[in-house]
């Protein structure tokens, strides 16, 4: 019963709600969109 326990904690991640899984799925996607838009002020503003 404990290997199938690891084996779901490893291999199969629940998430505790569907904002968690959201976040989490895209993450990296959502600090790279954040960074563009951020640049993007930084150029306005200079301009």
């Amino acid at each position: 019963m404990s290997n199938y326990k690891k084996w779901v904690k490893d291999e199969i991640e629940i998430p505790t709600d569907i904002n968690g899984m959201i976040y989490k799925k895209y993450n990296n996607e959502i600090k790279k969109i954040e960074s563009d838009i951020i640049q993007e002020l930084k150029n306005a503003e200079i301009l």
